[in-house]
């Protein structure tokens, strides 16, 4: 009777041990599925994603720069603020810089940040009416930076990288 009593305790830890691990082992599994599935959800809007760098302007003598982004994709781009600019560029005196450029929302940049000074169905023309503050297919968004020290515009190659990951670069010209 003893040794029943002992076999009996054992195989209830057993069955309580094997349903502990069973319910963390699906658990484990809803986790991986669920991060699984965000990782396609990115992967297709990345996949949607297509910006180039079009035309460019310089003023101030190289310390503002504005170039042009065209939404070539399917996917509708915004939260600028998470948006990433960097540039790598000479100034006047030779000296070699490479910067991240954070985003401000004022209409004009500080020194080594950058802001949108519009979005445009046919830049600078036709200003979007549609969705304002969305980069939708086909529009063009005016982006414009300062840098301090000023740039030498023909030896300067700007970065932007979207929220979801997508990037484009172009080396500036006048």
């Amino acid at each position: 009777m003893e040794s029943t009593i002992a076999i009996l305790i054992g195989v209830a830890l057993m069955v309580y041990g094997a349903v502990t691990l069973g319910g963390e082992a699906l658990r484990a599994v809803d986790t991986v599925s669920v991060s699984w599935r965000a990782m396609e959800s990115v992967a297709g809007e990345r996949s949607r994603t297509e910006v180039s760098l079009t035309e460019t302007q310089t003023e101030e003598a190289g310390a503002v720069l504005k170039v042009t982004l065209v939404n070539d994709g399917s996917q509708k781009l915004h939260s600028f603020s998470k948006w990433d600019v960097m540039i790598q560029y000479y100034d006047v005196g030779g000296d070699y810089f490479i910067r991240w450029l954070p985003y401000t929302s004022s209409a004009d940049p500080g020194a080594n940040q950058w802001t949108v000074s519009g979005l445009y169905v046919n830049a600078p023309t036709d200003a979007e009416i549609f969705e304002p503050g969305i980069l939708n297919p086909g529009e063009e968004l005016l982006l414009k930076a300062r840098v301090s020290p000023a740039a030498v515009v023909t030896q300067t190659m700007m970065i932007v990288g979207t929220s979801n990951g997508v990037t484009t670069s172009a080396t500036l010209t006048e």
